[in-house]
């Protein structure tokens, strides 16, 4: 947020209201020490953020606790839905939540990830 110095690699966790059209900022997950770090925004997240998630590229289940890198990178693609949504992996100058826990929604890109599902551009 405003006048915090620039964040390292990370990805934010955001619930999407729809009826206000904006996103909300209710995690920011990143890696300290090779090992999966949540910080709660709004609200406790690890709970959803930490399950694990099926990778559909290798048929897998990665577990954050086994492999934390991969599962970082795994998460924008296996953690989405209509009401909760995870940006790529970004650094602090490229982050969509730099100046505020909330933005307007972003378009979707049309094209389809690798699940199968509707990825943010």
């Amino acid at each position: 947020m405003k006048g915090r110095k620039s964040l390292s690699e990370h990805v934010d966790v955001m619930t999407v209201d729809w009826s206000s059209r904006t996103e909300r900022l209710v995690a920011r997950v990143y890696l300290a020490d090779g090992q999966l770090a949540v910080n709660n925004v709004a609200g406790s997240w690890e709970n959803v953020i930490e399950r694990p998630l099926w990778d559909a590229r290798t048929h897998e289940t990665v577990d954050p606790r086994e492999d934390p890198t991969r599962f970082f990178r795994l998460l924008p693609a296996a953690l989405n839905g209509s009401y909760v949504d995870v940006t790529s992996v970004h650094t602090g100058n490229r982050c969509p939540f730099a100046e505020s826990v909330e933005v307007p929604m972003q378009s979707l890109d049309l094209s389809v990830s690798g699940n199968g599902r509707r990825r943010r551009r």
